[in-house]
């Protein structure tokens, strides 16, 4: 895995997954052509098929299907085990495919409902969480389960702490977050949030280098500052209407808010997060993604098919572009040059040019309702 820099950068998924070691099972062959260069190929597993769409970004072009035994809850992709992970949650399992011969190596039961599950930046472990308050810790190269922790509180998203020893997961009916020091095997903080119990709480996000952290409240319109260091509540920022998930630029300069009732995305900044601008877009946002070097945002909607383009040095709305339909996610490459976007309730994937704000490809797949993408090595540096 390559190091952190601003062209090649880890994306960290809060998703779904659970655990029981099982041996892989024996290879069924699924293609020829290897997949394994991760700054190139996304993955998109359709919601509605045994499927998983894969578009060479590079060459701006589809690749392959992938067929799967089940439909998949998420996917998390490796780099350095040159491995695609595909989540079924029902099944309280993961379905492991090699990504040099596209062969389904097997399924590892899991022993839980896998509600979150998050990939580490050293793309050496996997977590995952449920519900039902149980904690399973993947080794990937020796393919076995290294720590299990039961009787937790509820957990339906996780994120890893930089260098990998803690995880991080919100807790709406707690409010509060559950920092884990997985060394030790134990919760080590209980860091209360300044929210109404039982309110919506989004998953926590990491700044780039990864001494801060923030966890927006919708219902209370406020984005909290945790210090990873001292695990604990450093700021709160009063934003406007509905915040979604933070997004933390890969120049580490910025961190970007979505607003879904807001119609706005707020951009915190300055070494104490003591900068505000809302750049109002006009319609109701889903998250944000930043693009061609880290100088312009993409504003994704939740509705309608405009997505505003934002210059973060002028904290300005640059660019409207009109898509062909509601993005269903969205993600940038490694370069930061070509921003994926699949459509929903429709098979088309959109390959767009960041620095000419262009739709540069329309991709059909033969996979419906394709998911939000994933790459081994991308653009993203927030979760």
């Amino acid at each position: 895995m390559k190091p952190t820099t601003s062209f090649s950068r880890r994306h960290f998924l809060a998703g779904t997954t659970a655990a029981l070691t099982v041996p892989l099972l024996p290879r069924t062959s699924l293609a020829n052509a290897q997949l394994w260069d991760g700054a190139r190929y996304a993955f998109l597993a359709s919601s509605s098929q045994p499927k998983v769409a894969v578009i060479d970004v590079d060459q701006q072009r589809f690749e392959t299907t992938l067929d799967l035994p089940f439909i998949a809850s998420s996917i998390i992709a490796s780099q350095e085990q040159d491995r695609l992970y595909v989540i079924d949650r029902l099944g309280k399992s993961v379905g492991v495919i090699n990504l040099h011969d596209r062969s389904f190596l097997g399924t590892n039961l899991l022993g839980l409902t896998p509600d979150a599950a998050v990939i580490n930046s050293a793309d050496s472990h996997i977590a995952y969480a449920g519900r039902e308050g149980i904690l399973s810790v993947w080794d990937l190269q020796a393919n076995r389960e290294v720590r299990r922790m039961r009787n937790l509180p509820a957990m339906d998203n996780l994120t890893f702490s930089r260098e990998g020893h803690a995880l991080l997961s919100a807790n709406s009916e707690l409010m509060q977050v559950l920092a884990i020091n997985l060394q030790l095997g134990e919760v080590v903080r209980q860091i209360d949030l300044p929210g109404t119990r039982g309110a919506d709480v989004s998953a926590v996000s990491r700044t780039l280098d990864g001494l801060s952290g923030a966890v927006s409240l919708p219902q209370d319109d406020a984005l909290i500052i945790l210090n990873f260091q001292t695990l604990e509540v450093s700021k709160i920022i009063d934003v406007v209407a509905q915040p979604g998930r933070a997004y933390a630029s890969g120049d580490g300069r910025h961190l970007l808010v979505p607003h879904h009732a807001g119609q706005a995305v707020s951009i915190i900044s300055g070494p104490r997060f003591d900068r505000v601008d809302v750049v109002n877009v006009g319609y109701p946002v889903s998250e944000v993604v930043t693009g061609w070097l880290d100088t312009v945002a993409f504003a994704l909607p939740a509705e309608g098919h405009e997505m505003a383009a934002i210059d973060l040095t002028t904290r300005k709305v640059v660019n409207r572009i009109e898509l062909d339909a509601t993005p269903a996610g969205g993600l940038v490459n490694a370069d930061t040059r070509i921003l994926v976007l699949p459509q929903k309730h429709a098979d088309d994937v959109l390959l767009f040019e960041t620095g000419a704000m262009a739709i540069s490809q329309r991709i059909a797949t033969n996979v419906p309702n394709p998911g939000p993408p994933i790459m081994a090595v991308d653009g993203t540096i927030c979760h």
